[in-house]
């Protein structure tokens, strides 16, 4: 599980790497956004959650995403036009479920606990 001072450690490397523009050019704006991110892990595990909570969070994650995935045969006979190619309907119906924020999710879980 990660640690808030590893956490607070690559944050201050990366500082420092920004302010020498001249070496990262491009990279700053992707530098600003990971540190932004890792800070709201920081303040996310300043609450202590414990390990076995988070795992049981990602498990419970899985889950819905399983449980949702289950249901898109369903979906694309019933809600959606059959005019759609499936490829796009596969689409919209990860948008109307909203997977992508749910494999966000699975991904930060994943991170705090690697």
């Amino acid at each position: 599980m990660k640690k808030i001072e590893d956490l607070k450690k690559e944050i201050s490397d990366n500082i420092k790497l920004m302010k020498d523009k001249k070496e990262i050019g491009k990279k700053y704006s992707s530098i600003s956004k990971k540190n932004q991110y890792l800070s709201q892990l920081v303040m996310y595990l300043e609450t202590n959650p414990s390990e076995s909570y988070l795992k049981s969070e990602r498990d419970s994650i899985l889950k819905i995403i399983t449980t949702k995935q289950s249901q898109f045969k369903y979906w694309s006979e019933s809600v959606c036009s059959q005019d759609v190619p499936v490829a796009k309907r596969n689409a919209l119906f990860n948008k109307e479920i909203g997977l992508a924020e749910l494999k966000k999710r699975i991904k930060t879980l994943n991170f705090i606990l690697s």
